[in-house]
């Protein structure tokens, strides 16, 4: 069975109750949908209406979302270019060119210190002033001239460093390694000087043995003669060799996913386009590498943010983060929530030396990290109800960070902010001033809506008008539907006169209404009849609406019992899914238009009057 691709929104919620009325009053009609199946879920529109396409006779989900980034065969439109030798190995790097061969990823995903050494070495070649600012150095170096100072050092039962020294580095060094709120009287007590201490014996900085601390000859020398890129040589190539130890400190299960591609991130940060660096583009590589299958996106994501960026990047000097996002159209608590991104320092360009040229492509190009981000919106099972803290938030905005004119993350932020009208309203009008250059592109006889890159700015504009009858401002509203229909949608591909109409009526322009039907193309949808009827009445054309009232009534049966209802007795959220001449339909109409046939004196009468 085709399936409507038509409308506008864009998340997929589980439809597993999304319909159900229990509890709420009103006719049979509407317990009829408390059954409803659990089915495959697809996307909401901007407002719970129809919106619907051409396909009749099909089943209809609610302005279903397009991904246009990838062919019917599951390919992307937008394939990359990286070299035909590693796809042999690892077919499926799509999005990022890496410019090596196999054998180098091999190599670099191994942990074979030899292999990876033709790609890259650690050879630093830091400043005196570096050992400040590189906090894995400055806390070694204080750690082991605490040591060295009271060498041997004789260590706990469990064989941490002893309580006197713990307090010294936490007053020390350590000060600003944990949170104000955590108070530190033993090792175990602070992750930081816990993993320093790990680290320096990896190292071979600190030797452990009968329960005593010792330097080693390494550390000796390098601390009396100030060699701080020996120190920092010796520790980066402890952590390649064993990135596990930062996993010991959460809880996040990546499979070692993280640990085990941290010499590949590491190649990968070098994209000389890239001015930020995203978790999302270091997740999506190594999923893309075939290394996490049983792994969440999101779990593996936040794994990077900890273990190669915040706990390793930041640590080493490597990376810093980036100040946030923050979008002019949201409130500025946003700041608290918005993703990070990191970009490389210059210490960074100062520790390896590379005998590999940087990657072509190693992060997302925007529209691609965009689509993404919105295809785990879609497929999160989240209803999009607006909830103030809906975590579908954070992907929108950051798929408007990664892409400022992505139309589709404009539309799903919207519908979150759909109970703060005026929210939704300003979501809409910048998505619109980030589109406006945006033309759509179809050959002649085709229409607007034919070109799937063009749907979400659609939307917008639907969404706007329809938040504009929200607020009761329809004269503004009126003029956002007619300048939809007329510039984009003259054929009502989008449905968009399902609420259009209504308004019309409300406002008291019934022969506009009436003029506004006659652009809809015959279809099987039951909207356009009922208003057409509903038009009739209200120009005191009852003979035209006795003509028309056995055709509606074939169309959906089940509307007429939902104009005596209020509107708060119709369920939220609205149905994602209906068929032609299906409960949900009647109440996806009925939430459109019943208030323009309470504004028609005694429509809804002459209705019940002739069932």
């Amino acid at each position: 069975m085709d399936l409507d691709r038509a409308g506008g929104g864009v998340t997929p919620a589980a439809l597993s109750g999304a319909a159900s009325t229990a509890g709420i009053p009103g006719p049979p009609v509407l317990r009829l949908l408390e059954p409803m199946a659990k089915i495959i879920p697809f996307p909401n529109n901007g407002n719970g209406h129809t919106n619907q396409g051409d396909t009749d006779g099909a089943d209809h989900h609610v302005n279903s979302h397009v991904n246009d980034d990838f062919t019917d065969d599951g390919y992307p439109v937008a394939a990359a270019s990286e070299s035909q030798e590693s796809r042999k190995r690892f077919p499926g790097l799509f999005h990022f060119d890496l410019g090596l061969s196999e054998d180098q990823i091999a190599a670099l995903l191994a942990g074979d210190a030899e292999a990876r050494s033709r790609i890259f070495e650690v050879s630093p070649r830091l400043t005196p002033e570096d050992a400040a600012r590189i906090p894995v150095l400055r806390h070694t170096i204080a750690l082991l001239e605490s040591v060295s100072a009271r060498e041997p050092l004789k260590a706990t039962a469990k064989g941490n460093l002893p309580q006197a020294v713990v307090k010294e580095l936490i007053a020390g060094a350590f000060a600003d390694a944990e949170p104000a709120f955590i108070r530190v009287n033993r090792e175990g007590d602070s992750m930081a000087l816990s993993r320093a201490r790990r680290m320096a014996q990896n190292a071979g900085l600190l030797r452990y043995r009968n329960r005593e601390f010792r330097l080693t000859k390494a550390a000796r020398t390098a601390l009396s003669a100030g060699d701080h890129n020996e120190l920092y040589r010796r520790l980066l190539e402890s952590h390649l060799k064993r990135p596990q130890l930062l996993a010991q400190y959460d809880r996040v299960d990546d499979g070692g996913a993280t640990g085990a591609a941290l010499p590949l991130l590491l190649f990968a940060a070098r994209d000389p386009n890239a001015e930020w660096l995203f978790e999302e583009d270091a997740a999506e590589l190594i999923l893309e590498l075939g290394m996490a299958h049983f792994v969440y996106p999101d779990e593996l994501e936040h794994a990077i943010y900890l273990r190669f960026f915040e706990r390793f990047g930041v640590a080493f000097g490597l990376f810093e983060e980036g100040p946030p996002f923050e979008p002019h159209f949201l409130e500025t608590k946003w700041r608290y929530l918005s993703r990070s991104r990191w970009r490389r320092t210059e210490i960074f360009d100062r520790v390896f030396q590379w005998h590999a040229e940087p990657p072509p492509r190693a992060v997302l190009r925007p529209e691609v990290a965009a689509s993404m981000l919105m295809t785990w919106v879609h497929e999160s099972g989240e209803q999009i109800d607006g909830n103030e803290y809906s975590s579908l938030r954070h992907l929108c905005v950051r798929a408007i960070e990664r892409c400022p004119t992505h139309a589709d993350a404009y539309v799903v932020l919207a519908r979150t902010y759909e109970q703060q009208p005026e929210r939704a309203l300003t979501i809409a009008d910048a998505g619109l001033a980030a589109t406006a250059d945006k033309e759509p592109d179809f050959p002649p006889g085709w229409a607007a809506w034919d070109d799937h890159l063009f749907r979400d700015v659609m939307r917008l504009h639907f969404i706007r008008a329809e938040t504009l009858l929200t607020l009761d401002r329809r004269q503004e509203a009126v003029a956002a539907f007619e300048h939809l229909l007329s510039e984009y949608d003259p054929d009502d591909r989008m449905g968009a006169t399902d609420s259009y109409v209504p308004a019309l009526i409300i406002s008291g322009h019934h022969r506009a209404a009436k003029e506004c039907l006659k652009r809809i193309s015959e279809t099987r949808r039951a909207a356009p009849l009922w208003n057409r009827l509903l038009t009739h009445l209200a120009l005191g054309e009852e003979s035209e609406a006795e003509k028309l009232l056995p055709e509606a009534l074939e169309r959906n049966s089940y509307i007429p019992e939902l104009l005596s209802v209020r509107p708060s007795c119709l369920p939220y959220p609205l149905p994602d899914y209906y068929s032609p001449g299906s409960p949900e339909e009647a109440v996806l109409y009925a939430s459109a238009a019943l208030e323009a046939w309470r504004t028609v004196p005694r429509a809804r009468q002459w209705v019940q009057q002739r069932l």
